[in-house]
């Protein structure tokens, strides 16, 4: 799935739903959402690079608009910590009598996921999610000062990521305009994170707990 493709498919589930938002005939609803992440970088450069997985977190606003009783469209604005580790071993030109065995790598995003949510069983409140996400590098950090500098902050070049997003989902009331929605969500990259004309590839898997406060009709 080149990066025309998957526009293509934000543009249809956005214009699916934009006479639905203007109409004012559905319930609208918004929230704050917060949560946690285990991101795991797939791939021969994940291989190569010793690259584990580690927990980051997320924050963001929720926008929900229904089209049905059990059907509604999630869009949502997150920034997220992704951290992942890489082994000493694999650095050029760094001790390899360290305390610790890894060093940790910490990359900022901007996130739009974008997905249908789908009621499973009427006035359940259980739900299946199902859409696209796509996500902005904004910055990178290490966990040490020290760094050889022959040493890439990244071991991927791409700024730009997309793919898959879906999960379960419940939602909790609280009172009539008030909710929490309790959420497991994984967001399953589709591009390659390495530069093209590099052998090498390298894909992104983040698997989210998020819990969002919502509020509206």
């Amino acid at each position: 799935m080149n990066i025309k493709n998957f526009k293509l498919a934000v543009i249809l589930l956005v214009s699916i739903s934009f006479p639905r938002i203007t109409s004012g005939q559905d319930n609208t609803i918004f929230g704050a959402s917060l949560g946690l992440g285990l991101t795991t970088m797939m791939g021969s450069a994940s291989e190569t690079t010793n690259l584990s997985s580690d927990i980051g977190y997320t924050l963001g606003i929720n926008f929900e608009q229904e089209f049905s009783e059990r059907t509604s469209l999630n869009l949502n604005l997150l920034y997220s910590r992704k951290n992942v580790r890489r082994g000493y071993n694999t650095l050029p030109n760094y001790p390899i009598n360290q305390e610790n065995d890894y060093l940790k790598m910490s990359f900022d995003y901007i996130e739009l996921p974008i997905t249908i949510r789908y009621e499973v069983v009427s006035k359940s409140e259980f739900f299946i999610n199902g859409g696209v996400f796509i996500s902005y590098l904004l910055n990178t950090k290490l966990s040490e000062e020290n760094i050889p500098p022959n040493l890439s902050a990244s071991p991927w070049t791409e700024k730009v990521d997309y793919g898959f997003s879906f999960g379960i989902a419940k939602k909790i009331s609280i009172n009539q305009n008030n909710k929490f929605v309790l959420e497991l969500r994984d967001n399953l990259g589709m591009k390659n994170l390495v530069d093209s004309d590099s052998q090498y590839n390298l894909k992104s898997n983040t698997l989210y707990f998020l819990i969002t406060w919502e509020f509206g009709n």
